[in-house]
């Protein structure tokens, strides 16, 4: 990758996008057959680096996982619940220092939930096919050498903080589009766990949406049918509500701009998503819980509804929001 003693080559090595230094790794650091089998299984696919890993990305967003390390590999660093959030959690590295967090799929009491791992397995695997590979943080499960199942993740470098400690109205309007980016995911998911600690900022600039285990745990209330901007379910349980009600509230009350667009592209691309490939995602989370076929049901009437509620509550919250600077008008032009 060039050297530090060749200043020239080593600059050239430092601008390389993370596309140039997959290719250089390829082709030097992968085994002529682990390339080839992997070409042919995801035809159309690429290689990229990603958190300082090199992948292969399948045609259709999805990282093939026989390229991810596995915890078997890897050694255990120590505890990871200074990183926040519930549930235990550890950390582990691998031969070259980079690091993963490890989250047992389990509950408070110790008890096996397979169904943790799996879901947010789904999750991750639809936002694969929604975002672009830097736009979300992928996620996979795996088994440690003492038995234990659980998924795993990149320890994402360089993050500055979650948006309990950022407030999100010093965001940029690019990194608001990330959180509008991600609504998409969170409503078809079913995923109201959407409170600002579960945003978190990174160097690079972006925002990412992370912990998605509550995924599909309303999906029978018919009030999360509607995007609304009372709907909290987790207030019951003393949490912070959505992000996305704050956001579109300051925006329906006429003291923020925003760009509607931001949803489009994720839109567009959870419709490409064939209804057997999203089913065949979401049936080792529905098998694990033994889940009645009315789950998928519901799950694929989201996705296919998905476009029309945006639009919808696009609408209302525009209509409010030309009623509210007008009342405003009105007032300044009598005073």
């Amino acid at each position: 990758m060039g050297s530090r003693e060749n200043p020239s080559e080593y600059a050239a090595y430092a601008r390389w996008t993370p596309e140039e230094a997959a290719k250089w790794y390829v082709s030097h650091l992968v085994s002529p057959d682990l390339k080839a089998e992997l070409e042919a299984k995801y035809s159309g696919g690429s290689w990229t680096a990603l958190n300082g890993q090199v992948v292969f990305v399948g045609p259709g967003g999805e990282i093939a996982e026989e390229t991810l390390p596995r915890l078997a590999e890897m050694y255990r660093v120590g505890d990871g619940s200074h990183i926040g959030g519930a549930g235990q959690k550890s950390i582990y590295a691998d031969k070259y220092g980079r690091q993963y967090i490890f989250k047992p799929s389990i509950s408070k009491s110790g008890q096996k939930e397979p169904f943790r791992a799996l879901i947010q397995q789904a999750v991750s695997r639809i936002a694969s096919k929604i975002f672009h590979i830097r736009e979300y943080v992928p996620l996979y499960i795996d088994v440690t050498t003492e038995g234990m199942t659980g998924s795993v993740q990149p320890l994402v470098s360089g993050v500055i903080g979650n948006l309990k400690e950022i407030n999100w109205r010093c965001l940029t309007q690019e990194q608001i589009r990330d959180i509008q980016r991600e609504h998409v995911l969170d409503w078809v998911v079913c995923n109201f766990n959407s409170h600002p600690g579960n945003f978190i900022l990174v160097e690079r600039g972006q925002v990412l949406g992370v912990d998605k285990e509550q995924a599909f745990r309303f999906i029978d209330d018919p009030a999360s049918l509607q995007i609304s901007l009372d709907y909290h379910p987790n207030r019951q349980y003393g949490k912070q509500g959505p992000i996305y009600n704050e956001i579109y509230q300051e925006y329906k009350d006429g003291k923020i701009k925003l760009e509607f667009s931001a949803a489009e592209e994720p839109l567009n691309k959870l419709d490409g998503i064939e209804e057997a490939e999203y089913r065949e995602i979401l049936r080792p989370y529905a098998e694990s819980l033994k889940l009645p076929e009315s789950f998928y049901d519901k799950a694929l009437a989201r996705k296919r509804n998905a476009r029309g509620e945006f639009q919808r509550f696009f609408a209302s919250v525009g209509r409010q929001r030309e009623e509210t600077l007008s009342r405003g008008y009105s007032k300044r032009g009598q005073a």
